[in-house]
């Protein structure tokens, strides 16, 4: 349905972020609109008359590594007092995308064309921009670590999308910025709300001059997550949910007040860890989990298996869950390639309703009986 009302779509006001203005260099008369957020805390838009204002925070504080950045049309003179900032004239007519999580927004927004380059694209999911890679439309600079410093340099007039602010441990960021490039760091991952992943979109809007298709597809995707979070306030139990597996022995959950926690909150589904107040993840030796373990109704995101017995022949404590027992077993594969693709993470964080409602649909399948699965798949045996 997302996709048909963006095609349909295509033929702002005070932050809801608790940001003081004050101290964030603005000047209330001069900024005429400030962009509506109402879930991300990690990026902040000011539309002055001659200029579009982008603050970026690091750590969602405002006061902490802030990077700014000035959109100029090509026409217009900088503001003086932002001379420190990265400025930008626009419109932007591409862009180097080094995660594929960036991908969706363009292809939301209709504007795939703007993407000449992108690292690891051996793990591109969206079959649109393989087949753009294929056809040599947009080039594969390597993986990130390893990407072809000679290629970079043919692209200093693109804007390069990092997933990484921290341009002192990035010696690519780095080479970049002194060969004269500008980087603009696409960090939703920070967001601990789902929609405030999403409403990242909005930024890409504002980089792609599509904020108002951004805004509409953002108001989309965020009726339809509450609309399935209040059908989950329904669920006369909520049942209790396993994820992951260990690694060398230690057990990494999501913090109590992660993104994963709140999609599984907003579910109703039960979680040991629900009331922890860690953002991130939480190591957990075996043992403590394991009590939980053995009572989960269900067990999630299981690495890349999609087999039982797979599953059992890493440990054979693993038949003593009751998961294990009922076969309520589920793997986030279902949209996935052969070479590592995996969509659940390139699209998911722009897709936050329709991981809401595969969980539902695992958890209280009476509550969306037409729902299909659409990252989600039972684990064969």
């Amino acid at each position: 349905m997302l996709r048909l009302f963006i095609c349909l779509l295509l033929c702002y006001c005070i932050v809801s972020c608790n940001i003081n203005t004050s101290q964030q260099g603005y000047h209330e008369q001069e900024t005429y609109k400030m962009l509506n957020l109402k879930y991300a805390k990690c990026f902040q838009i000011a539309y002055h008359k001659n200029y579009t204002l982008i603050k970026i925070f690091a750590n969602q504080s405002p006061q902490i590594d802030t990077l700014i950045y000035v959109l100029v049309r090509s026409n217009e003179t900088p503001p003086d007092e932002y001379s420190q900032a990265q400025i930008i004239e626009t419109p932007i007519n591409s862009f180097l995308l080094t995660s594929t999580t960036q991908i969706p927004a363009f292809e939301m927004l209709l504007s795939s064309s703007k993407i000449i380059a992108i690292t690891q694209a051996q793990l591109v999911y969206s079959p649109h921009i393989r087949g753009l890679v294929e056809k040599g439309k947009i080039q594969n600079l390597g993986f990130s670590a390893e990407i072809d410093k000679e290629k970079l340099l043919t692209h200093t007039q693109s804007i390069l999308l990092s997933s990484d602010a921290n341009i002192e441990k990035n010696p690519i960021l780095q080479f970049f910025q002194r060969s004269g490039g500008t980087f603009i760091p696409i960090q939703e991952w920070l967001e601990q709300h789902p929609l405030g992943r999403a409403e990242w979109i909005k930024l890409y809007g504002v980089l792609l001059n599509r904020e108002k298709e951004a805004e509409a597809i953002f108001n989309t995707i965020e009726s339809e997550y509450i609309e399935a979070k209040n059908l989950a306030k329904k669920a006369s139990l909520r049942p209790k949910m396993l994820l992951g597996l260990p690694y060398k022995e230690i057990w990494y959950m999501p913090g109590g007040k992660s993104y994963m926690a709140q999609l599984l909150r907003d579910a109703a589904i039960a979680y040991a860890w629900e009331n922890d107040t860690n953002t991130g993840s939480l190591p957990l030796d075996l043992e403590k989990v394991y009590a939980w373990a053995l009572g989960a109704d269900y067990w999630l995101n299981i690495g890349t298996l999609t087999q039982r017995k797979n599953l059992l022949s890493l440990d054979t404590r693993y038949k003593d869950f009751r998961a294990v027992k009922t076969g309520n077993l589920y793997h986030n594969l279902k949209r996935s390639t052969k070479a590592g693709g995996m969509d659940f993470w390139e699209s998911g964080a722009m897709n936050p309703h329709l991981i809401l409602k595969d969980f539902i649909k695992i958890a209280h399948p009476d509550l969306l009986p037409a729902h299909s699965l659409y990252y989600y798949e039972k684990m064969k045996e």
